[in-house]
């Protein structure tokens, strides 16, 4: 009796354990439930992302790989629709539905030639995937495309992202000739494997075991989009999608695209804009800027500028100088990205011909995420980029490092001073910049 009440108990622990790690959870599917329900899709857009599934010649395809992978990119999707939401726009990511059932999308399935002993790196990748939509021009859905395929790495640069939406060769890795001149964003994931499934998302231990990867394929989705590193918004309640560190965090969770990105993503055909021509950078020639602080209250920002391109869209970085490399590092940085900027998004310009003009205006406390300082005194500065139809911005990548004294920087300072007497301590910030810039 004693020893059958001890294996009793030996049961109870091991079910709880078990109840416990909601990590490996076994599924009863068999091969044929990876089958969609039938070839016929729905596309929710004009234009949708190709999705594809690259597997190397000497490896096995991985089971249920179509579900899988639809349920990753249909989160993706939803999680640019809700950056997109939160900034004022309404269209999502594009993607190809089953008909009758849209948990699966439209993935098209390539075994390739090379192996994964030999030569086989992203530029071997990419001349399969477009000589494949070459020869089957009515199955391409866009110029954007990710691409998954099966982990057989163990190296950080898995995952890798890049656009072709400026003429600039530096971007992209080798690529094959005929598909330059460049007009494409291409996504390469090397990072399925068979727990690689979205229904871990829920589970902190899970998610970090096996979706770690989700944070990286966003942000390099990100970069095929156009988007650069960027900074994030004080008053957000996430983490920018595009910051420097997005690749150092396993949870998804944490990030959204910011307003700026929202900005540019609007524009592409993969969210419902109109991609343009991308073969010409935009050029802008500032004519006029007015800065100034009311009652440390408001803060105005004027701008008028000419440009031949159609622009939709400014992008207002403000940006103090203090890194750990010290103030003048960071005031002559040529680096386009810094995690203590705010960006202020300008949606609405006045054009007309090829003359622009906007006013915008934000309280003085949306600076409160730049107050982390610990000396009485910092400098700051504006910059400016421009955003036009299909995208692109100017500058391409920022103004940063470039002359203080141009027209798309514009420094500032701002101190801080001790109320007396006050319990806890407390601060009164002020700016120079009516002192500097008021006309």
């Amino acid at each position: 009796m004693k020893k059958s009440g001890i294996l009793i108990w030996i049961v109870f622990l091991l079910l709880g354990m078990s109840a416990c790690d909601n990590i490996v959870v076994k599924s009863n599917v068999t091969k044929e439930d990876d089958l969609p329900p039938g070839t016929e899709y729905v596309a929710d857009g004009e234009h949708c992302l190709n999705v594809v599934y690259y597997v190397p010649a000497n490896l096995d395809t991985l089971s249920r790989w179509h579900k899988r992978l639809s349920g990753i990119t249909l989160y993706m999707k939803e999680f640019f629709r809700q950056g997109m939401a939160d900034a004022g726009y309404k269209n999502p990511l594009f993607l190809m539905l089953n008909k009758n059932n849209p948990a699966y999308i439209k993935i098209t399935y390539l075994k390739g030639k090379y192996e994964t002993t030999g030569t086989l790196g992203r530029k071997q990748i990419m001349e399969e995937v477009f000589a494949h939509f070459k020869a089957k021009p009515s199955e391409q859905l866009s110029n954007q495309f990710l691409v998954y395929v099966p982990k057989f790495r163990t190296t950080k640069d898995s995952i890798v992202g890049f656009t072709a939406r400026i003429p600039d060769e530096s971007e992209a890795p080798a690529a094959p000739s005929e598909i330059k001149p460049w007009n494409c964003g291409f996504v390469i994931a090397e990072c399925d494997h068979e727990r690689f499934e979205i229904r871990h998302v829920n589970s902190p231990r899970a998610r970090k075991k096996y979706l770690s990867k989700m944070p990286s394929i966003a942000h390099e989705l990100g970069h095929s989009f156009g988007l650069y590193h960027n900074g994030n918004l004080s008053a957000s309640l996430y983490f920018s999608i595009m910051r420097n560190v997005a690749a150092d965090s396993t949870n998804i969770r944490r990030f959204r695209p910011n307003p700026a990105d929202a900005l540019c993503m609007n524009e592409l055909s993969v969210f419902g804009g109109d991609d343009g021509d991308r073969s010409v950078q935009p050029e802008i020639t500032i004519t006029d800027v007015k800065l100034d602080h009311f009652a440390n209250d408001t803060i105005h920002v004027e701008c008028a500028f000419t440009s031949p391109s159609e622009i939709t869209g400014a992008i207002i970085y403000v940006d103090p100088w203090s890194s750990t490399a010290g103030a003048k590092a960071d005031t002559d940085s040529t680096t386009y990205s810094d995690d203590d900027q705010i960006t202020i998004v300008v949606k609405k310009i006045d054009r007309t011909g090829d003359q622009y003009h906007f006013v915008m205006e934000f309280p003085f406390s949306q600076l409160s995420g730049l107050y982390r300082i610990t000396s009485m005194k910092l400098s700051y500065e504006f910059r400016f980029r421009f955003v036009a139809k299909g995208g692109l911005t100017f500058p391409y990548r920022s103004v940063k490092g470039g002359s203080i004294n141009g027209m798309f920087r514009w420094p500032f300072g701002m101190t801080r001073t001790t109320i007396v007497g006050s319990r806890p301590t407390q601060y009164i910030y002020a700016t120079d910049i009516a002192a500097r810039y008021r006309k």
